[in-house]
């Protein structure tokens, strides 16, 4: 009987391949529904997640296409500075915590392109610039008339004077330039002046009361609290610890600082006097009178007008809207549309500058997507990438630390920023389309360990002909220029603050303030000679301070090295312009330490020159030809979202304490960019320990 029989009967089933092996025909065919239905699962999933990243992704694009999409018909653009925070990088140090800002966060080359797009765009009719006339708490720090700070301004001022030399109209509408005299309002005055029309609310003040330094002196209290200073520097003009070593100024630092200040001061009234038609030894006579009522203002041509804001924008608008029905009514079928137009409110043609920028943003967002699906299909038609020109944005803002922080404020790590360029030196990114690096660098400096490891990846991203081009933000001194020596090109704003080539190392000695509080140190055992060198309850010994002056002067005659080299110029030059001493980024140019004037935007535009060239010297005129629309691509160090949500809802009880106290500290020295935790660890690298820095508070 057939499946009684046993292995050996006439009913035994032949041994097959698949016996014992799980496989089909074998005993162990049991398993096969088994692998079959979790295939089918894994299958499931696959399509399930695949349908949703279809749907997220077109969920993407429409969103964008949303963003990008702005009214047909004839608008102006109000750009309300009380709403816009302009910074370097636009994001705040916790990219979740910007989120959750009252103000729209633009960057400056977000800033900049979106008045250059509405230069061009024929349906944007003109632009209002107001403000209730200052620098505020988490506002645009650039407006607070700080010599550290004016390069920005100027950046910002030259992209609305590009948009003013359009046919459109332009118009400044502010409360007030520093109100009763108690803040200055020159910086303030002089953006305004970038528009054609200038116009300030009837109590209104014009607050232009120029600059001046005062600084405060710590030695005298240091002495009283037998606290005693030790600072080694090359040379005179390395004045970051003055303060505290003197009672006043000396003649370097006076010179230098005054020097700075006279600078700037005709910078504004250069820019003054061209917008406004004022000669500028009658403005100089107008500055010293100040503060000036508002009627005052507009008798000196000063001020277009006294109006309040509110009445500027509604005759704005209603200019616009009667423009608006005056082109439509001469189109075809002008009448319906112009019936529809007629019946808007004229504040209805108004549009946010924020909300014009984020369509500008998203617009470059749907073309990168389009170029990026465009390259998808040339791969799968010809088996190969296809390239795209590429220069990389990268931007080196803050202090610069040795190692990595903990993410908590502005600064530049250097194993973050040197692993960062690293990346772009690989054959990866070089093959991809990379042409140029434009280092966009905001920074006093700081460690000479960490200037020197960035310094090192600039230098080996030349070698692999791959050219960098520096652009100089506010403040670009002492490590700030370290780094930027190796570069092809630099390009610095008349107004940065650059230069400071020099070192500078201290420390203080309490033992005496101690004891007279009672507290005293016993000297247990040492291992090693100088183990107690960087104590802060000792003073050097004679030994210590012969060999720390030979480490400071090799550290300085490095620095002259590699700016000779990166400059091309004779270290005797180089010797004569450094000795820590601040240059205007005008200063710079004219002494050989910078190759041009200009922002962002002309570092960009050089870089471009720069491929175009090497491109044409290769034999490669199309190569040329294409480095002319070289896409810019801003790269940056990604920092885990999750953590980032953590800190700004949660954060610690330490970092709640370092916020109150970094509030405090950014109220007294007038410095929104301050921040406790990057200050405190650049202090631990930097004490005791040479130092490439500038202090940007001394120069008030």
């Amino acid at each position: 009987e057939r499946g009684k029989s046993g292995p050996t009967g006439k009913g035994a089933a032949p041994a097959g391949p698949g016996a014992g092996t799980g496989k089909p025909g074998g005993p162990g065919g049991l398993a096969t529904p088994l692998l079959r239905g979790f295939v089918r699962r894994v299958a499931r999933v696959g399509v399930g997640f695949a349908i949703f990243a279809s749907g997220a992704s077109a969920l993407s694009y429409w969103s964008l296409k949303k963003q990008a999409t702005l009214p047909n018909e004839p608008f102006f653009i109000d750009f309300n500075l009380d709403e816009v925070q302009v910074t370097e990088t636009g994001a705040d140090a916790n990219a979740f915590g910007s989120l959750l800002a009252a103000r729209k966060n633009l960057s400056l080359k977000q800033t900049l392109d979106a008045l250059s797009s509405a230069g061009e765009d024929a349906r944007c009719k003109g632009l209002v610039l107001r403000s209730s006339g200052g620098a505020s708490p988490g506002g645009n720090e650039w407006l607070s008339g700080s010599p550290a700070t004016m390069a920005t301004m100027t950046e910002v001022r030259n992209g609305l004077c590009r948009f003013s030399g359009k046919d459109k109209r332009s118009v400044a509408s502010f409360s007030t330039f520093g109100e009763l005299g108690t803040a200055n309002g020159l910086a303030t005055y002089t953006l305004a002046t970038a528009m054609r029309e200038v116009y300030v609310h009837p109590t209104g003040h014009l607050s232009l009361l120029g600059f001046s330094t005062r600084a405060p002196f710590f030695k005298g209290l240091l002495e009283k609290w037998h606290v005693e200073p030790y600072v080694i520097k090359r040379n005179a003009y390395k004045n970051a610890l003055n303060p505290f070593t003197e009672s006043k100024y000396t003649w370097a630092h006076r010179e230098a600082t005054d020097h700075l200040l006279n600078t700037i001061f005709k910078s504004c009234l250069s820019d003054i006097s061209n917008a406004r038609g004022i000669e500028p030894r009658v403005l100089k006579v107008h500055i010293d009178h100040a503060p000036l009522t508002s009627d005052v203002a507009k008798e000196a041509g000063l001020v277009n007008g006294v109006c309040y804001t509110s009445a500027t924008m509604d005759r704005i608008a209603a200019e616009v809207k009667a423009q608006a029905l005056e082109e439509i009514s001469a189109g075809a079928g002008g009448k319906v549309a112009a019936k529809l137009l007629a019946s808007k409110e004229p504040l209805e043609f108004k549009l946010a500058f924020q909300d014009y920028a984020k369509a500008v943003i998203a617009q470059k967002k749907l073309d990168d997507l389009n170029t990026m699906v465009r390259g998808g299909l040339y791969k799968a038609l010809y088996g190969v990438e296809e390239k795209r020109s590429k220069i990389a944005l990268v931007y080196a803002e803050g202090p610069i630390l040795n190692g990595t922080s903990d993410g908590g404020g502005k600064s530049i790590d250097s194993s973050v920023t040197a692993s960062l360029l690293r990346r772009l030196g690989t054959q990866k990114s070089i093959k991809s389309g990379l042409k140029a690096v434009v280092l966009r660098v905001n920074s006093p400096g700081g460690s000479v360990v960490g200037s020197d490891e960035i310094w090192n990846e600039i230098k080996e991203l030349e070698r692999k002909d791959v050219p960098v081009v520096i652009s100089m933000g506010d403040l670009a001194a002492s490590g700030g220029y370290y780094i930027s020596a190796p570069a092809s090109k630099i390009v610095a704003s008349p107004l940065t603050l650059t230069g400071s080539i020099g070192v500078i190392m201290g420390k203080f000695n309490f033992e005496k303030f101690l004891a007279d509080l009672g507290v005293s140190i016993d000297q247990g055992r040492t291992f090693g000679k100088n183990a107690n060198m960087m104590s802060a309850t000792t003073s050097y010994t004679r030994a210590q301070k012969r060999k720390l002056n030979r480490m400071i002067d090799e550290v300085y005659d490095t620095f002259l090295a590699k700016v000779s080299e990166g400059r091309r110029m004779h270290e005797w030059k180089v010797r004569r312009i450094a000795n820590g001493r601040v240059w205007t980024g005008e200063d710079a140019y004219r002494l050989g330490l910078v190759d041009a004037l200009g922002g962002l935007e002309d570092a960009i535009a050089a870089a471009r020159q720069l491929v175009k060239e090497r491109e044409a010297d290769g034999g490669g005129q199309e190569a040329a030809e294409e480095a002319e629309e070289a896409e810019v691509v801003v790269v940056k160090h990604k920092k885990p979202l999750l953590k980032q949500v953590k800190k700004a809802l949660f954060g610690s009880e330490a970092g709640q304490a370092d916020a109150a106290a970094t509030a405090i500290l950014r109220d007294l020295t007038g410095t929104e960019d301050l921040d406790l935790r990057v200050l405190r660890k650049l202090v631990t690298q930097c004490h005791g320990k040479p130092a490439l820095i500038v202090d940007p508070t001394q120069i008030m």
